[in-house]
């Protein structure tokens, strides 16, 4: 499985919340989770299902603001 980065560096890891059956997502180095990662899922292909939905959105955010400064 390739690593989950951002757009800007940042490393998404997915982890078993201890004692539970649960799972979350959090950046290696630290910081504030988007809303969009901030829950919890049954297993982790669906945690894996929103990291990549995420990235996806950062991507086209990314090249879209690439696009606009390439217009300037």
């Amino acid at each position: 499985m390739e690593p989950n980065v951002t757009p800007k560096g940042k490393e998404i890891k997915i982890y078993q919340i201890a004692n539970t059956s649960l799972f979350k997502v959090a950046f290696t180095d630290g910081g504030q989770l988007p809303e969009d990662l901030s829950g919890k899922w049954t297993n982790p292909k669906l945690a894996q299902d929103a990291v990549d939905k995420y990235l996806d959105k950062q991507a086209d955010k990314f090249a879209a603001i690439a696009k606009k400064s390439l217009k300037n």
